[in-house]
């Protein structure tokens, strides 16, 4: 495993992406989901039908990350001038409100890292830290505005995919 940046530091930011992959995988492996709801679909949302998302799943966070359809085009929100995609082909993409989760299918998953890192720190990004195993590569980047965790792994749901989940600072 390589590590770089504060040890104190790494173990709390590490959990928080692991859990944030966890939690966002499993939105997308194809049930029903929210963020910040019960997560298991149903809703303390009011049964008023013009506050109900159009593909029919519900949430009480107004943060609708749906069911089995959808979800694979980029969010227009999405900030591609200040952190960049490698490709916009994507198995997995939502707004979260205060970020970005976005997975790539990728051919070439240590060549597409090396790609990433070059982009981000080209883009004035830091790398805060960075660990890696035999089966995933974690690295953290971050800037004034933006918190920016790249995960590359192989999925059940996926394949080799890269994924980033941007948050607003």
């Amino acid at each position: 495993m390589t590590r770089h940046g504060s040890s104190a530091a790494m173990g709390p930011v590490a959990a928080t992406a692991l859990l944030l992959t966890l939690l966002l995988g499993g939105c997308a492996a194809g049930g029903t989901g929210t963020i910040g709801g019960s997560g298991t679909g149903a809703s303390s949302a009011p049964s008023d039908s013009s506050t109900q998302p159009s593909d029919g799943s519900t949430g009480s966070s107004g943060i609708d990350i749906g069911n089995d359809a959808g979800h694979t085009e980029i969010p227009s929100t999405y900030p591609q001038g200040d952190v960049p995609l490698i490709d916009d082909d994507a198995v997995f993409a939502v707004d979260l409100g205060t970020g970005w989760s976005i997975i790539l299918p990728t051919d070439d998953r240590a060549g597409d890292l090396t790609k990433i890192d070059g982009i981000l720190i080209g883009k004035g990004f830091v790398q805060d830290l960075t660990s890696s195993s035999a089966d995933a590569t974690f690295t953290q980047y971050s800037n004034d505005t933006y918190t920016v965790q790249i995960t590359g792994s192989n999925t059940a749901d996926f394949g080799e995919v890269v994924q980033y989940v941007v948050i607003l600072n």
